[in-house]
């Protein structure tokens, strides 16, 4: 019975200690840019998931500590960055994405409530915007972290790229020419210039598409096609 209440004792002993040497308060189980530091300087893994209702199983990953370094860096300053203004109406693709969503948990396995990036906003667990995401910076900046081949495929279905800016965060490959290149694994390379695409411009699907609208073309081989803001549009081969 002496050893029973002497274990007991111990295991509460521990908890209290436990207790009070715990740096997170209690009430941070959600995110917030007000408790930010906090929150950044006690995790211990970040996960997160393609919000994509025409998939059967989600797609999911967890950041590596280099990666969770960016995210809460871009996190910072997020509200600084300034929108670049556009009335283009740019097209998205047409697939079930709904943004990427946000587990954050702390060095005692605990998980604050998930919250999500998506087209401009960042949104809460239950839709309250807790910031704007100009130009999707943040967006497009975490699916690049991710960069592979494997998945490369999957942005191309979720995000809409019509500049050379986009096509790096993305985590492309940058060649550094006059002017640089991004280049896609398809062929098509994005321009780093001054130009902006036209409406015109965006609604252009493949290289034929781009030569039926009278886009500027290169005789090269394969031959390729310029659309305005300088996305270039490469010749596939042609089965005989």
């Amino acid at each position: 019975m002496r050893n029973l209440f002497l274990l007991a004792m111990l295991v509460f002993n521990m908890d209290t200690a436990h207790a009070q040497n715990k740096d997170i308060p209690e009430n941070i189980n959600v995110f917030s840019f007000k408790d930010l530091p906090v929150i950044a300087d006690n995790t211990l893994k970040v996960e997160v998931k393609v919000v994509d209702t025409q998939a059967e199983k989600p797609f999911i990953w967890n950041m590596s500590p280099a990666d969770i370094a960016v995210f809460y860096d871009k996190l910072k300053n997020i509200k600084s960055v300034q929108p670049i203004l556009s009335d283009l109406n740019i097209p998205n693709p047409k697939s079930g994405y709904r943004g990427l969503e946000f587990t954050i948990t702390n060095k005692y396995g605990e998980s604050l409530e998930p919250f999500t990036i998506f087209n401009g906003q960042l949104l809460s667990f239950n839709g309250v915007e807790l910031a704007k995401d100009p130009n999707r910076n943040f967006e497009y900046t975490i699916w690049g972290l991710n960069y592979s081949n494997k998945n490369q495929s999957l942005m191309w279905k979720m995000l809409p790229i019509i500049n050379f800016d986009q096509c790096v965060k993305l985590g492309n490959r940058m060649v550094h020419t006059t002017p640089r290149q991004c280049l896609l694994s398809n062929g098509d390379i994005f321009l780093d210039i001054a130009e902006k695409p036209t409406q015109e411009a965006l609604s252009i699907k493949d290289f034929d598409d781009c030569l039926v609208k009278g886009q500027a073309i290169i005789n090269t081989f394969p031959r390729r096609c310029i659309a305005a803001g300088g996305h270039i549009y490469t010749e596939p081969p042609r089965v005989r």
